[in-house]
């Protein structure tokens, strides 16, 4: 008798929605309403050809995830392979502090100190595959969101450890 992956899929769904709404708490409203949002330029932090090279998979432009006003976003998804996106957030505002200790609070028991990234890095995988990283006043963090045969749980993190380190550099 097959199982079924509804469980785990309603949990990466309802991670997902926390971490959208993690976002938008982080930052006070005041800074939401920006003139000029930053969300605008997330993709300058990491390319069409990079997600490709380090996933070894055809993506294109995606629609950029939930993020307050300020914060730089950006979203690429698999060009043949619903449901598989790498998104990105870089919030250099005053709260990307705050940003990192909510999502230390939110994922507490599910993160993992990674290596190689200072003291402020989570990796949270369960389906979610983010790494966030608090470093010089940025908080960055980059999700691989994949499924499928493909999804081996140390394959996803080491790309999203190679993306959050390209992102670092342009930050």
């Amino acid at each position: 008798m097959k199982r079924s992956n509804r469980a785990p899929l309603v949990r990466r769904v309802s991670t997902l929605v926390l971490v959208a709404v993690l976002s938008a708490l982080v930052v006070p409203a005041a800074l939401a309403s920006a003139s000029v949002p930053a969300a605008k330029k997330g993709c300058k932090y990491l390319k069409l050809s990079e997600v490709e090279r380090v996933t070894g998979k055809d993506f294109k432009k995606g629609k950029a995830p939930t993020a307050p006003g300020p914060v730089a976003v950006c979203g690429y998804e698999a060009a043949s392979q619903v449901g598989t996106g790498v998104y990105l957030w870089v919030d250099t505002t005053d709260n990307a502090e705050r940003g990192f200790e909510g999502a230390e609070a939110a994922f507490d028991e599910d993160g993992v100190e990674v290596d190689g990234f200072g003291t402020n890095a989570l990796y949270v995988g369960e389906g979610l595959n983010t790494l966030y990283v608090l470093r010089g006043g940025a908080l960055v963090y980059v999700q691989y969101v994949t499924f499928g045969d493909d999804a081996d749980p140390a394959t996803v993190q080491d790309a999203v450890e190679q993306l959050t380190k390209i992102v670092l550099r342009r930050t």
